[in-house]
């Protein structure tokens, strides 16, 4: 057997700081060769490359710019290969698309044999048959079988069960000009290892990272057709190093998306290098300290500021483990989320938590940027898992193509001591976070921070208010039973009676949970926050429910709320929407039930007026049907899908819905459906057996899939719509 042994003075020959080298070029022609798509399963994370001997073999969707789902790479004598997901070892997945191919190009590179190779698989039995049936020679071995391992040509293993103790065997096995094979998921290595980090303390990234790789955080798309792409070329510009040296020599004319490339690569190694990285991070760290870069919606720092984005990045990591003491304002706070005067006075006050009320808990009180605040609990208390928040505009920017704001203004502290410092950069309301399953009351003591406006419904008096409304803070909240409200100060001081404004909201929440037959009272509120830039979409569901500054108007004046707002009643109906009655291509339909129902209870508007009048009706039914009346047509147009259900309700009112709704409530987790074609049918099913009629007829018209065994279960009902026997029309 025949190594291809890579000695130093070659390696350093294949390779240019300016670019790849030949042989790199050649090795990515063999790792790549045949293969157009790979596997994403489940969902890959990002792999961070950083060296010039280092190389994309597999990449995301192109949306803008692109990460690499995999990476193969050389050591002086070694060749390795890393997934950014364990499902790549899986054989299952290995059989999609292209990827066996991939599989196989990597085998062979890495083995570097003429004869066949041998394959140490750590842990992997199925993937060690694949080796075999492939004609590989395979042994499913551990780390301890140190000689099967210094015996064969490849080494195979998942790197999240990697340990420091093992890294003597692996330089080994690299020197002696073998291969390694090996796959790990980035933010699920963050989700089982709870409280660590993923840069710092992650033993595969620290192994790793020498070779100029490392697994970052955050998720990879697919492309259009669901798969990962093969590179259709070997771009510079998706490793991290080789982009930084692109950078310096950009110019204006350059291609937008190859500047948006460049950019996304650096952003990447910025917050995913280790920080002691000699190299690239160096490098990132003087940019961060030459530039003050404040992005605003008049001046947003756009992708194609490359230097100013990397700028703020490392900024932001550095603050990460910077020492409450050390904190500093950021220049941008004063723009958002707003300054706090000098004058303003710093108050101690004691909260008081509910711990059987999990999620955020507003204390009235603000952080101002840079400034020190202090909490005090007991020891008890802080075996409790209580973090403390500063901030409630919590949508991370990075992934935008321009940044209004800085990207990540927020930050949490784990209350793990009787005496915790906290500061943030930008400042922030404060909140007291509960995990879910404590009881019990406690208190925990604020210092050094200031009063901000807050109002909560049945506590706070007009008289109270007309002092409240006044306190320094930049931004306030009004309370009520089912939602907290966050709006700036500078609104909360003209109103005059948030009492009726909270009860309006609560009556929108109550009509939600009245329609879906949610428990009541709610075990905790739910949030609305407005932001000068928001993460997706103009506004987006979730806690906080998430809106643009614009809705100001409509988020603290009674009047602009009785009219409605279909932009927030759609968001707050996706947080009541249950997936047991939404099949793929429903999410944008059923969420809209709720909507429609708000409008008609809270704020009379009928489900036959407004924006689904008799008119608009009459031409979605049109165009559905001369599109073909198909499924496909029904699930690309939500308001089509709508008017299905609002036919439904025109028909038969809301007590239906209120039912069926309860009965999926009533259901365990085994009862629910667990495929679309389920949903389709239980949904057809249920709601027949609630009117007493047979709307499989109805519901095939608009495209649906019944199953011809639901049919056979509602047959003995009476048909709706009924057909006229002499005309044969509806």
């Amino acid at each position: 057997m025949i190594k291809k042994t890579i000695t130093a003075f070659l390696m350093l020959a294949a390779v240019c700081i300016g670019g790849y080298g030949e042989l790199l070029k050649k090795d990515f022609a063999k790792l790549t060769e045949n293969v157009q798509e790979t596997a994403s399963p489940g969902v890959p994370g990002p792999v961070c490359i950083f060296r010039p001997y280092t190389i994309p073999i597999c990449v995301s969707g192109n949306y803008g710019g692109q990460k690499a789902a995999a990476a193969a790479g050389r050591t002086r004598e070694g060749r390795f290969v890393c997934f950014g997901h364990g499902g790549y070892l899986n054989p299952s997945e290995i059989k999609k698309a292209d990827t066996s191919v991939l599989f196989e190009n990597c085998v062979k590179w890495l083995a570097g044999t003429e004869g066949r190779a041998k394959a140490a698989v750590i842990g992997n039995k199925p993937l060690c048959k694949l080796f075999e049936e492939s004609h590989y020679d395979a042994r499913n071995v551990s780390f301890s079988d140190t000689d099967k391992i210094m015996d064969s040509d490849l080494l195979v293993f998942d790197a999240g069960g990697l340990k420091k103790q093992h890294f003597k065997l692996l330089d080994k096995y690299l020197k002696d000009g073998n291969g390694i094979m090996t796959a790990m998921l980035g933010w699920g290595w963050k989700q089982v290892h709870s409280g660590k980090d993923l840069r710092e303390e992650c033993p595969a990234n620290d192994f790793f990272s020498q070779y100029g790789v490392v697994w970052a955080d955050g998720y990879l798309e697919p492309n259009k057709n669901g798969f990962m792409d093969s590179p259709d070329k070997l771009r510079e510009s998706l490793n991290s190093l080789l982009a930084f040296e692109q950078m310096k020599k950009l110019k204006k004319s350059d291609d937008k998306l190859k500047i948006r490339q460049i950019g996304e690569s650096i952003e990447l190694a910025a917050l995913s290098l280790p920080s002691e990285e000699p190299t690239l991070m160096q490098d990132l760290k003087r940019i961060a300290r030459s530039r003050s870069v404040i992005p605003t919606g008049e001046n947003p720092v756009t992708a194609n500021d490359v230097a100013s984005r990397a700028a703020i990045t490392v900024y932001s990591r550095n603050i990460e483990n910077t020492k409450p003491e050390q904190i500093k304002p950021h220049a941008s706070a004063k723009k958002f989320p707003g300054a706090v005067k000098n004058d303003a006075p710093r108050v101690i006050k004691e909260i008081e938590i509910d711990l059987s009320v999990p999620r955020w808990h507003s204390t009235g009180l603000y952080a101002p940027a840079g400034k020190v605040i202090e909490a005090d609990l007991t020891d008890e208390l802080a075996k409790k898992g209580l973090n403390l928040r500063i901030g409630s505009h919590k949508d991370k920017l990075w992934h935008k193509d321009a940044w209004k704001r800085f990207p990540d203004i927020t930050s949490s502290l784990n209350l793990s001591s009787n005496q915790t410092k906290a500061a943030s950069a930008f400042g922030g309301l404060i909140y007291i976070d509960v995990p879910e399953g404590l009881k019990g009351k406690a208190n925990i003591m604020l210092k050094g921070a200031v009063q901000a406006p807050y109002f909560e419904l049945g506590k706070t008096n007009n008289e109270q208010w007309e002092e409240i409304r006044r306190r320094p803070a930049p931004w306030g909240e009004l309370m009520g039973r089912n939602v907290v409200i966050t709006v700036p100060s500078e609104k909360l001081r003209k109103l005059e009676d948030p009492s009726s404004l909270m009860q309006k909201w609560d009556e929108v929440f109550d009509a939600c949970a009245e329609l879906r037959g949610s428990p009541a009272p709610r075990l905790s509120c739910e949030r609305i926050v407005p932001d000068v830039q928001i993460s997706a979409g103009y506004m987006h569901s979730g806690y906080p429910i998430m809106t643009q500054s614009d809705q100001f108007d409509t988020l603290a004046d009674i009047n602009t709320l009785k009219n409605g707002s279909w932009g927030l009643f759609h968001e707050i109906g996706h947080n009541h929407q249950r997936k047991a009655w939404t099949f793929s291509g429903a999410t944008e339909v059923t969420v809209n039930i709720f909507t429609v129902y708000v409008f008609d209870k809270v704020c009379g508007i009928a489900p036959i007026e407004g924006r689904m009048n008799a008119r608009k009706r009459q031409q979605l039914k049109k165009e559905f049907n001369e599109n073909g009346g198909t499924f496909a047509y029904w699930k690309k147009n939500p308001f089509v899908g709508l008017l299905c259900y609002l036919e439904l309700q025109e028909e038969f009112g809301w007590e239906p819905y209120k039912k069926v709704f309860r009965k999926y409530e009533k259901m365990d987790s085994n009862e629910l459906p667990k495929n679309d074609s389920e949903r389709i049918n239980r949904w057809v099913l249920l709601f027949s057996q609630t009117v007493k009629k047979n709307l499989v007829p109805f519901f095939r018209g608009w495209g649906w899939p019944v199953s011809e065994e639901t049919a056979g279960k509602l047959k003995n009902l009476p048909v709706w719509p009924e057909i006229d026997s002499e005309s044969g029309e509806e």
